[in-house]
């Protein structure tokens, strides 16, 4: 029984807010007397919303520019990373050195020039062949390499030509004239 009076208050109450959510609107400000409306407040302006020109007017003077301002070379000289210690510095530029030679290596060219200079039948043509081989070789690798490493490939150059002469060989000396009987 108690659950029955508690079900129809909820129901009564219920009816009660919905007929309270149906009364007539009140009337608007507008409607009443309009002598009894204050005046209206100035309207302020809208906000500024683009500001203003920072920039200086294109006839007006370029201010110069700061003094001891570094140039853009000079920038990025700061941004290079550094090898850590040279020997590191030194296994970085041989194992690039190594993929580089690999590449080349392939190329027609060098392949035939090497050959060539393996199948020599003399000591001196072998040298003479093997010097035309590393020309064709590292010409090959300085046109794919980047700029920086080009000093590299020259030293490595060079320690391969200086292996190639024969130091401990007497010169060559034109025959003597047969002297007339």
């Amino acid at each position: 029984m108690r659950s029955f009076l508690q079900m129809g208050a909820a129901v009564i109450y219920a009816s009660l807010s919905v007929l309270h959510a149906q009364d007539a609107p009140l009337p608007q400000p507008d409607a009443q007397d309009p002598a009894a409306t204050p005046s209206p407040a100035p309207i302020a302006p809208p906000p500024q919303l683009i500001p203003p020109d920072i920039l200086p007017p294109p006839d007006a003077a370029p201010e110069p520019p700061p003094p001891n301002l570094p140039s853009i070379p000079q920038l990025d000289e700061g941004f290079k990373i550094g090898p850590i210690n040279q020997p590191a510095e030194t296994r970085r530029l041989h194992a690039e050195w190594r993929k580089l030679r690999n590449r080349v290596e392939n190329d027609p060219q060098v392949r035939t020039a090497r050959v060539t200079a393996e199948k020599a039948r003399t000591d001196l043509q072998k040298r003479k062949l093997l010097r035309r081989y590393y020309d064709i070789l590292y010409a090959k690798m300085s046109a794919l390499a980047e700029p920086g490493f080009r000093p590299y490939l020259n030293d490595r150059k060079k320690e391969a030509l200086a292996t190639l002469p024969q130091l401990r060989v007497r010169p060559e000396t034109a025959p003597a004239p047969k002297k007339a009987p």
